[in-house]
């Protein structure tokens, strides 16, 4: 007996020591953190609180805080690869770059891969200030060159395209094909385009996985268009070219980020999942697993309140809402909305606009059948936030949080 309970120990031992052929790949995936240094700002500063005033709810004050809690969920994720999907600084600052660079080198010292790709804000921005007590100071913003110089060693440095196009083998059967899409140089397009090169460079990356291996594939854009009220706003201008060479190689899911909003758009053959803003509440980031057998998976997470300062998420959650509040407000009373009219157009618009970014619209029917709705929508040819209300909630909601391909 003990003869035979040795031999088990033995097996197990042996067994434990030899690398695991089915284990599960995972990535961790956030987008638009919008990183701001803060020797560039103060939070009372009246430049600077106009400028987050029309952010779109950014918690761009909160810059230092979020970065600590993405580098807090990162450690506790453990994945095989940590994926940012562009617009990384809040406008291309020198020294936000250097910064953030700075503390994901220290992460990725610690034994976590780290992939980055640049977005439309993050190089030759001509935004990048400082915001005094005069007004605005422009600062040193990021070339090209520079960026490559500053993001050395997290970069895609494989079968590399145009841009920062390249990929990342995270093992023979896993492959990132990172497509970096936006326009820095003559910045004639607003969002990203696919020009002939990245067509010839997506050929070919897909060409040489038809060994075996299961491309996932990052953008910073969307390759298709979304939603209907967004039209092409948010897309790579030719993503549609993109998407049918991935979905012909086999691909069947594009990362992405740019729209703010935590949106899945499914499709037959490839699926394009937009990861919210981290730097919108409530904060979202995304953990993609490729099993054994290639099947895919998505799920989206909101930062964890315990990796963040006490009170922290209902402060940028308040923060999100009464920037939106204001503006609706001022709308409505000039269109002639007052008293209890004006209170409930606008409370449903604060929580529909909320859960849509959340992703979580799903988990709200009770918005559908709202009497708020139907006042917004007398308002759809006269206000462009009723016609916006009015095709978001005609859309098919579906669950933007969670996804599962076949093997």
């Amino acid at each position: 007996m003990k003869r035979f309970s040795l031999a088990l120990l033995v097996l197990f031992l042996l067994f434990g020591l030899l690398p695991c052929a089915g284990a599960q790949t995972r990535i961790m995936v956030a987008s638009d953190l919008h990183y701001l240094s803060p020797s560039l700002f103060e939070k009372d500063n009246p430049y600077f609180l106009k400028a987050v005033a029309t952010g779109a709810g950014k918690a761009t004050m909160n810059s230092a805080e979020l970065l600590e809690g993405l580098l807090a969920e990162a450690r506790h994720q453990q994945p095989d690869l940590l994926l940012l999907t562009g617009d990384l600084t809040f406008n291309g600052e020198a020294v936000s770059h250097q910064e953030l660079a700075q503390a994901l080198r220290a992460l990725q010292a610690e034994g976590i891969p780290i992939l980055v790709i640049p977005g439309n804000h993050d190089i030759n921005n001509e935004n990048a200030v400082r915001f005094t007590d005069d007004g605005l100071e422009w600062v040193d913003n990021v070339s090209s060159d520079g960026f490559a110089r500053c993001w050395a060693g997290m970069l895609a440095g494989e079968m590399t395209g145009p841009g920062f196009s390249g990929v990342v083998r995270l093992s023979d059967r896993v492959w990132v094909a990172a497509g970096d899409y936006s326009v820095y140089e003559d910045r004639l397009e607003a969002h990203g385009s696919a020009t002939d090169a990245h067509l010839q460079w997506m050929s070919e990356v897909m060409a040489a996985a038809q060994a075996g291996a299961t491309v996932v594939s990052a953008s910073h854009q969307t390759l298709r268009s979304h939603t209907e009220y967004s039209a092409h706003t948010f897309r790579v201008i030719g993503g549609e070219k993109i998407a049918a060479l991935l979905s012909e190689g086999g691909c069947r899911l594009n990362l992405c980020g740019h729209m703010h909003t935590q949106h899945i758009l499914p499709g037959e053959a490839l699926t394009d999942i937009a990861t919210g803003s981290f730097c919108v509440p409530p904060h979202r980031y995304g953990i993609v697993t490729v099993e054994e057998d290639g099947s895919l998976g998505y799920d989206a997470f909101s930062v964890c309140p315990e990796h963040l300062p006490v009170g922290l998420c209902e402060e940028t959650r308040e923060f999100f809402r009464s920037t939106m509040y204001k503006g609706l407000r001022v709308e409505l009373m000039a269109m002639g909305v007052f008293d209890q009219k004006l209170i409930d157009m606008v409370g449903f618009a604060m929580d529909v606009n909320e859960y849509y970014f959340a992703g979580t619209l799903s988990e709200h029917p009770e918005v559908f059948a709202d009497p708020a709705r139907a006042l917004w929508k007398q308002y759809e040819r006269s206000s462009s936030f009723a016609h916006y209300l009015t095709l978001l909630l005609g859309e098919e909601i579906t669950d933007d949080l969670h996804w599962r391909s076949a093997p």
